[in-house]
């Protein structure tokens, strides 16, 4: 059978409070004594605004500004796409970093600042992704 929820394959989200954002799968797990299947996420809360030919620069950059999340999801509540986005490892390591102070931020204030910061982080990359023009329709608005 073939792998539908490969790292990099671009989902839908049915399901809950991020219903109908788009996202792209990080890591898919299936464990032994779990017969559900999950897939961490990496999801755009907050699309683009639209722009317009006769908006100023400043007003444009703060246009392009979008929001992420992190999630582990249900195999059931996601909508795989036939896209494919490449995760480089940059973002991989961002992804780590983010990942394990999200297991840590129950302890403590210090590690919840620091998921915060690198949630930033990862943020910041795909706004360079997007300024650069690589996949922009990732992170435009599902047209229904």
């Amino acid at each position: 059978m073939v792998e539908l929820y490969k790292s990099g394959r671009v989902i839908i989200i049915l399901n809950g409070k991020h219903a109908g954002k788009k996202g792209f799968v990080i890591e898919s797990s299936k464990l032994k004594n779990n017969p559900t299947r999950k897939v961490l996420i990496l999801g755009i809360k907050k699309e683009l605004k639209n722009i317009k030919r006769n908006m100023k620069n400043n007003k444009i950059l703060n246009r392009l500004k979008f929001k992420t999340f992190f999630k582990m999801i249900n195999v059931k509540h996601v909508f795989p796409t036939r896209y494919v986005v490449e995760i480089d490892e940059t973002l991989k390591n961002f992804v780590e970093e983010c990942c394990n102070n999200i297991l840590n931020s129950k302890n403590n204030h210090d590690n919840i600042q620091k998921e915060e910061i690198s949630l930033t982080q990862i943020n910041n990359y795909l706004q360079g992704k997007l300024i650069n023009g690589k996949n922009t329709w990732l992170f435009k608005k599902l047209n229904f």
